[in-house]
């Protein structure tokens, strides 16, 4: 039988010691250092009826060097480079030693204009969730590896007093990416690399000092479709006396997702928030706001099991009093 009733009582603590230098000389700015952090999940309780709970390792140790550089060629010109050393250990005794990179170049073009280019080496280690601790529907696996991920980035970028616009452009690959099992119950390494290309655009305009909007728009082009291709984002501020007003509307599109033995169609989602602020005097507040008004915003799958299809945000409506003192 499965379980009714599930009584879990668990904590994590995160202790870190951290030792760093500041260098600044000429056109040089200088950072080295480095850090310890433990990661610690203490499970006090885990009762079902035949529930078996799935763990990991509970400790994880990880020893970090870094640097970072930056150095002025000219008052419009700037070089930036950083480095980072980190070795993992858990208390499986499984260890890694993983490396990030980044190479960036800062221009000012003309007044009004500037770029950024960015060459970058990263990773993502896979989180307690998949290593050490799950519900009892699927497995742990605490021989995940890191993901690793390769970018260039690019960006163009207009300012005045009253706009902003910036122009990007991103150029990624992923290897070993953290995919679910259907078949095995449990995360495991993608063996297949995946390259995506995403441009996005984003712009903002005050009309005044209380009056704000911002538009943004990215469309991604990639093998594989996990997550939206494109998006819209538009955020409007405003103040009409006493009251401050926000506006947001978050549109993704929808998908299809690869799902092992089917494929699951994901809706185009629209999240539309809407917050109001009214000042009774310099240290009250009254504040209203309602999330996902429209009832259709993004959905996720809530179990890698299931099927069963959840908005990313419930709607649902918030009023609160804040005082400053």
């Amino acid at each position: 039988l499965l379980a009714n009733d599930l009584n879990v009582h668990l904590n994590s603590n995160t202790y870190k010691a951290i030792l760093d230098k500041k260098i600044v000389q000429g056109e040089h700015d200088f950072l080295i250092g480095a850090q310890f952090q433990q990661n610690q999940l203490n499970i006090k309780q885990y009762e079902g009826i035949n529930v078996t709970p799935n763990i990991g390792p509970t400790k994880l140790d990880i020893y970090m060097l870094y640097l970072e550089e930056l150095y002025n060629i000219n008052e419009n010109h700037l070089l930036a480079f950083s480095g980072k050393l980190d070795h993992y250990r858990d208390s499986f005794s499984k260890n890694s030693t993983e490396y990030a990179l980044r190479l960036g170049y800062i221009a000012l073009l003309a007044d009004n204009w500037s770029s950024k280019l960015f060459a970058i080496r990263r990773y993502v280690y896979p989180n307690m969730l998949q290593t050490t601790f799950s519900p009892p529907t699927y497995k742990v696996n605490p021989e995940l590896d890191s993901s690793h991920i390769d970018m260039l980035s690019g960006e163009i970028e207009y300012n005045d007093k009253e706009s902003r616009v910036v122009f990007g452009y991103a150029y990624k690959i992923i290897q070993d990416s953290i995919i679910f099992s259907k078949t095995q119950k449990q995360y495991i390494n993608n063996k297949d690399t995946v390259y995506f290309n995403r441009i996005y655009v984003r712009g903002e305009h005050k009309f005044d000092y209380d009056n704000k909007i911002v538009l943004e728009y990215y469309k991604t082009y990639k093998d594989t479709y996990a997550s939206p291709g494109q998006g819209v984002l538009i955020q409007v501020f405003n103040t009409l006396g006493d009251f401050d007003i926000y506006n947001e509307l978050v549109y993704r599109d929808g998908y299809t997702l690869d799902y092992g033995a089917g494929d699951v169609d994901m809706d185009d989602g629209y999240d539309y928030t809407l917050a109001i602020s009214y000042a009774i005097n310099k240290a009250i507040k009254i504040k209203a706001k309602g999330e996902n008004l429209l009832d259709k915003a993004s959905k996720a799958l809530i179990d890698p099991q299931g099927l069963v299809q959840v908005p990313a945000i419930e709607r649902r409506a918030l009023v609160t009093m804040e005082y400053t003192f």
